[in-house]
This record gives C-alpha cells, sequence and structure tokens, in this order.
C-alpha cells in the first residue's frame, strides 16, 4: 500500500475529532487533498445552515492532509479563511493544493464546494513542519 493510501486509512479511523464531526478524508496525491462531511441536523446552526466552525475545520483537515502529502507531519500555524455561502444539510467537500513549500513552512489553498461544486467558503492555511515522519517507522 502507498503512503496516500495508508495515510488516508489511518486518519479515517485514528482522528476521533473528524469521526465525531463525521468528516472522511477521500482522496490525497502529491501536494493535493480532498476530504468530505454529509451534513445533518447536528451540523447546523441555528438558523439552519452548516455551522462555520465545520467549513473551516473540513478545510484545516484537508489542508493539512495535503502538507503532509511529502510523508512528514505538520500542524497548523494559522489560517485565513473567507464565508462566501451558506448551505443546509447534504454534503460538502474541502479541496486543499499545496501553494508553496519550505522548510518549515507550508502554504495550502483551500475551497470549500458543495454538491453542486459551489463555492462555499475558501482561504489559506500556513503549516509548520515538526521535521519528522507522519509514519514513525518511515
Amino acid at each position: 500500500m502507498d503512503f496516500f493510501q495508508r495515510y488516508i486509512e489511518f486518519i479515517n479511523k485514528n482522528n476521533p475529532f473528524m469521526i465525531h464531526n463525521g468528516i472522511s478524508l477521500t482522496k490525497l496525491t502529491k501536494d493535493y487533498a480532498e476530504a468530505e462531511v454529509v451534513t445533518g441536523p447536528d451540523s447546523l446552526n441555528f438558523m439552519g445552515t452548516m455551522h462555520g466552525g465545520l467549513h473551516f475545520t473540513i478545510a484545516d483537515v484537508a489542508a493539512c492532509a495535503a502538507a503532509r502529502s511529502d510523508g512528514i507531519n505538520y500542524v497548523t500555524l494559522g489560517g485565513s479563511f473567507d464565508y462566501i455561502r451558506s448551505a443546509g444539510e447534504g454534503k460538502a467537500r474541502a479541496v486543499a493544493e499545496v501553494r508553496h513549500r519550505g522548510r518549515t513552512v507550508c502554504r495550502v489553498a483551500v475551497k470549500v464546494l458543495d454538491e453542486r461544486d459551489r463555492l462555499l467558503a475558501d482561504g489559506n492555511f500556513t503549516m509548520y513542519s515538526l521535521n519528522q515522519p507522519f509514519f514513525k517507522e518511515e
């Protein structure tokens, strides 16, 4: 099994916060990742739309995976995020692409899209390299 598939399976089974929020990583290639969530009543705010925290969380999951696609462990240093359109129940996905990879910092652009590929939110994340392999034995 290659690193990408191994990472997807590992993170989907071992990240309690993702599991709790119904988020799964669905695609990972070099410098690119996608994550998705199927929203239900527990994912909505008091106005009946997808909670902004869930938009940000799915974007952060995808950004971190894209950064880690080089096999190194990263953590989020920061993120700037803009909300464009609201969405109700249904599927949303985050698409992340590395824009810059330095020795210690990785910049990732992310879009959150609804089922019809309409832009819900977008942003940029700055990831910090821990300079260690994601899987300890590598």
